[in-house]
């Protein structure tokens, strides 16, 4: 009998996967100990490694189950439905990326397009023609070409929409001219390609492995950040911008951070070009390797926020550094990626986000913890628009899936799939608003590791000054707004 850390390595399954397939009744224990510890006889490895070798091909364990029972008669109809399928998915994204690359080609000429023609567009011909000219710029790639397509299919979905891109852009163009700090984008609004092609957010979505289904998701609202000292203007712009936008906000807040980075560089005498140190360097990754999270956003957040005054969700001996000091050494640290995933699961504000903090400890590799992960999952399996598949996903966090959501979800994705998201979709977190702030956690690392005390000299004199935090982040509900 083997134990379930020796069918781990042999299958490279997770302890929570064989949970999973348990309690669905796909593969049982052959033998459980005195302490409830499971173990598994040589046949049931070999029905797992076939589990394994069937799921890289997308297949459903719901089609699967005959033939995991020995009857292979219908695994050629499987795989023809699947073959089927992906071939359906292949030609919609063929006809997009020809589509993408006739607008391309003839871009120079709907660029000679005076103004009365232009105006003679409708709003999705005008904001596609603003995506590709955009594109096109940026000189990007296929991987670029694919990822609009699919952007621009969200707004097809959600037409009313259609301004906020060239809205964005108003503000972005604004703040230029005023030269006031702008950024970054938070929330969905990273997923965006046009927001970055635009020059709101600085991490590349594609890169990064964002969705663009979210952009277009539940909130009708654009986060930004800028200047505390110098942002007001902007914030004003937004807020008389955004009347026209209803139901659409685009809602700039004042970050006490870009100031204090500001001031740090005032008494060095030049800025730092953070973009010139790579993001896995040491000097990034060690004040996290080093488990020393003090003032590094997302990692440390002090008791004296006003977010942590109104909303005290932390539980008791997790709102100290020192614990959360603790976890980060426990933890493996070999890319920037790597800080990414630790500030997707570091939130300790109840005992299920805990427990699950500890798994990721013990079994980090392959966990879900992202809201794109479980797009990503539902993606493997249906053939759905990405607005239903992010309409399903958000439901699924918010613990509210319809009988409907349901009954697609089993047909279409099969029952693993399902216990995954009604289980762990509430404790996701989303990738888009990490990867948005992500140059702000790595100026954080790079200032603590070069100009330490002078940092931490220019956050304490900010904070007397002002009587806030300095990791205190904007937001706005429908009872309170921060730091507009």
């Amino acid at each position: 009998m083997l134990s379930i850390q020796e069918v781990t390595k042999l299958t490279g399954l997770t302890a929570r996967a064989l949970r999973l397939y348990e309690e669905v009744g796909i593969v049982r224990a052959d033998e459980r100990g005195a302490a409830g510890v499971r173990r598994y006889a040589p046949g049931s490895v070999e029905k797992l490694k076939r589990i394994v070798a069937m799921k890289a091909t997308g297949i459903t364990l719901k089609d699967l189950s005959e033939v995991l029972e020995g009857n292979d008669a219908g695994l050629d109809e499987i795989f023809q439905k699947r073959i089927a399928r992906l071939d359906a998915q292949l030609a919609e994204l063929t006809e997009k990326r020809s589509a993408l690359a006739s607008f391309l080609a003839t871009n120079s000429a709907l660029g000679a397009l005076d103004a009365g023609r232009r105006l003679s567009l409708s709003p999705q011909e005008r904001l596609e023609l603003f995506a590709l000219e955009h594109l096109e710029k940026a000189n990007a790639g296929d991987a670029h070409a694919a990822y609009l397509a699919r952007e621009l299919s969200c707004f097809e979905a959600r037409p009313d929409a259609y301004p906020l891109i060239l809205a964005v852009k108003r503000v972005v163009d604004f703040a230029r001219q005023e030269r006031i700090p702008v950024g970054p984008g938070r929330g969905s609004a990273p997923a965006s390609l046009l927001f970055h092609l635009i020059g709101l957010t600085r991490r590349d979505p594609v890169a990064w492995g964002l969705k663009p289904a979210p952009v277009l998701g539940w909130s009708r609202s654009i986060w930004l950040d800028t200047s505390f000292a110098r942002g007001k203007a902007l914030v004003d712009f937004c807020d008389e911008l955004s009347l026209g936008l209803k139901p659409w906000k685009i809602e700039a807040f004042r970050l006490p951070l870009l100031d204090i980075i500001e001031r740090v560089h005032e008494k060095l005498g030049a800025p730092i070009d953070y973009r010139a140190v790579p993001d896995d360097s040491p000097e990034v990754l060690d004040p996290i390797r080093r488990g020393d999270a003090e003032k590094i956003l997302w990692l440390d957040e002090p008791a004296q926020t006003l977010a942590a005054k109104l909303y005290p969700e932390q539980i008791d001996g997790w709102d100290q550094v020192e614990r959360i000091n603790a976890w980060l050494r426990e933890q493996r640290v070999d890319t920037f990626g790597d800080v990414i995933r630790l500030i997707g699961v570091r939130r300790p504000q109840s005992p299920e986000m805990i427990a699950r903090m500890e798994a990721f400890a013990a079994h980090g590799a392959g966990m879900r913890i992202f809201h794109e992960d479980f797009i990503d999952l539902l993606e493997r399996h249906v053939a759905w628009h990405p607005t239903r598949v992010n309409d399903v996903r958000y439901r699924a966090m918010r613990r509210k899936l319809t009988q409907e959501d349901r009954d697609d979800v089993l047909r279409d994705a099969g029952p693993e799939v399902l216990a995954i998201l009604e289980k762990e979709a509430p404790l996701g977190f989303s990738k888009a608003h990490v990867v948005g702030s992500s140059d702000l956690v790595k100026a954080c690392c790079i200032l603590k590791s070069r100009h330490k005390d002078l940092y931490y000299a220019e956050i304490a004199r900010w904070e007397d000054e002002h009587g806030l935090s300095w990791s205190d982040f904007g937001f706005h509900n429908e009872q309170i707004c921060l730091l507009k």
